[in-house]
């Protein structure tokens, strides 16, 4: 059922309504000013060299890739860290952030969802549900401590507020992942004594490559060891690595009581090398030498007289003078070694001040009339060029950037495209997160916009595949008692069941 605002109705309350994102002052009729009526120029693609051939470093076929980090704990009984300090320290997922996407996982595009504080069994399953469904490559990141199910006799992954999640239930989702989709599932690893004797079954049927320490404190060694062998790079090695090529210099640094498994598919490539160089040109080609003919003796010839050596004529040096004219002087100027004065340095002109909103104020009012005329193309094209405009005056995380960003995604809703309005509040709603926090209302203003879109996608598919950025928003901003995060997530379940499969 949907609600007057044309939004399926959430589990538990009212379904999040858009807010606008163009303040009500800024709709004043005012003239337009010239920059707001410039065209956007995309700029022309340079043409590509003749002869030359593009060379592939992705994996996937050109489908769009995607990372899940879990980073699970140790539930009630000791801090994450080295001697139980820093136990909200994500680790895992801070090193792994220091990695380009595309260098995890060496697809064209690339979304990834961190879960650094896991603490729900069901949310996790609910991430790795979607992800095993998703149709391009894969990496999953598992980090954490296993326990033994004193109830079951399995493994479980302790997670930070929770007992802990059952391994045969992460098993269970990946392995419904079709075996010729690009699938990389590590894992960082430490387990109690009661564990190790099932620990050699973890992997049964899973592309898996994971350390297991018997120690809480190694965990990370392995994670960090890999991240600088990507930062690296493998000189001469080709444009995508597989985790074959990485073992040897990877496992150098791991203490000898670490357990290291590996599963299927350790030779597939899936990450990117980042070696200068890597991947370009061709070998060359060896140069072959056609042996050399026989080479037949002569005899040395004696001469009949003995030789006498010819000694040269002994001449004058070479001048290059004429006869009879005067060689010519050269006057020779003093010179001052004394430092030569300095020239006057101009001072840079003082910059002038920072524009305000009251600056661009007709131009968002001439966005808005327009989108609300039905000109949706042209307010779209408005929007883009005065983004770019401030761009280039304040930079991608200033205030006046994310407002034209919303002002875009409020014209991409109008248009009917949600799914492009929620991508945009999304990108919004995670820089707002990093500079102004989870408790600023802006943020959860924009977030809740993020859902209200998502909501109102109406192919379940593509709504399926903007599900992940919008739990991992309402993982960060879960609302009061969970309510906002546990809603999301029935709804990201109903759009699973709806899909085809």
């Amino acid at each position: 059922m949907a609600d007057s605002t044309g939004f399926p109705a959430s589990d538990g309350g009212a379904a999040p309504v858009v807010e606008d994102a163009v303040p009500a002052e800024y709709r004043a009729p005012a003239s337009v000013r010239a920059a707001a009526r410039q065209e956007a120029v995309e700029p022309a693609a340079a043409p590509e060299e003749p002869g030359a051939e593009p060379v592939r470093v992705s994996v996937g076929g050109g489908l769009r890739g995607r990372i899940l980090t879990v980073e699970g704990g140790y539930g009630s009984r000791r801090g994450w860290g080295r001697s139980g300090t820093g136990a909200a320290a994500p680790v895992l997922s801070t090193l792994l952030a220091a990695v380009a996407p595309q260098t995890l996982l060496a697809a064209e595009q690339v979304d990834a969802v961190h879960l650094p504080t896991a603490g729900d069994p069901q949310t996790v399953l609910a991430h790795l549900r979607s992800a095993a469904r998703h149709p391009g490559p894969l990496l999953v990141h598992l980090g954490g401590h296993l326990v033994a199910d004193k109830r079951g006799g399995g493994l479980q992954l302790t997670l930070r507020d929770k007992d802990g999640l059952a391994w045969a239930a992460i098993a269970a989702e990946l392995h419904g992942r079709p075996a010729d989709r690009d699938t990389l599932v590590i894992a960082d690893l430490s387990a109690e004594a009661a564990c190790w004797a099932q620990l050699p079954v973890l992997g049964e049927g899973l592309p898996l490559w994971a350390v297991v320490s018997p120690d809480p404190d190694q965990v990370g060694i392995f994670t960090r060891a890999l991240v600088e062998c990507l930062h690296g790079g493998r000189p001469g090695g080709g444009p995508v690595l597989s985790p074959e090529q990485l073992r040897g210099q990877v496992h150098s640094v791991l203490r000898p009581d670490a357990l290291v498994l590996a599963g299927p598919g350790q030779d597939r490539p899936v990450f990117r090398n980042t070696a200068r160089g890597a991947g370009q040109g061709r070998p060359a080609e060896p140069v072959v030498r056609q042996p050399a003919s026989p080479v037949e003796l002569v005899e040395p010839v004696v001469p009949a007289e003995p030789v006498v050596p010819v000694i040269p004529e002994q001449r004058g040096p070479v001048t290059l003078l004429k006869a009879g004219v005067a060689p010519t002087v050269r006057q020779v100027h003093p010179v001052d070694l004394r430092k030569a004065p300095q020239p006057a340095v101009t001072p840079a002109p003082t910059p002038g001040p920072t524009p305000t909103p009251e600056d661009y104020r007709a131009a968002l009012a001439q966005i808005a009339r327009t989108a609300e005329a039905g000109d949706h193309a042209a307010a779209t094209e408005l929007a883009l060029t005065l983004e770019q405009q401030l761009l280039a005056t304040h930079g991608a995380v200033a205030a006046p950037v994310l407002m034209v960003r919303q002002v875009r995604a409020h014209v991409a809703r109008l248009a009917g495209d949600p799914a492009a309005a929620a991508e945009l509040y999304y990108e919004v709603a995670l820089v707002l997160l990093t500079t102004r926090g989870p408790a600023d209302e802006e943020t959860q203003r924009v977030a809740t916009n993020a859902e209200a879109c998502w909501r109102a996608i109406p192919d379940p598919v593509r709504a399926l595949r903007t599900a992940p950025a919008i739990l991992e928003l309402r993982a960060q901003l879960p609302g009061p008692d969970h309510r906002k995060l546990r809603s999301a997530e029935r709804y990201a379940q109903r759009l699973g069941a709806q899909a085809p499969a």
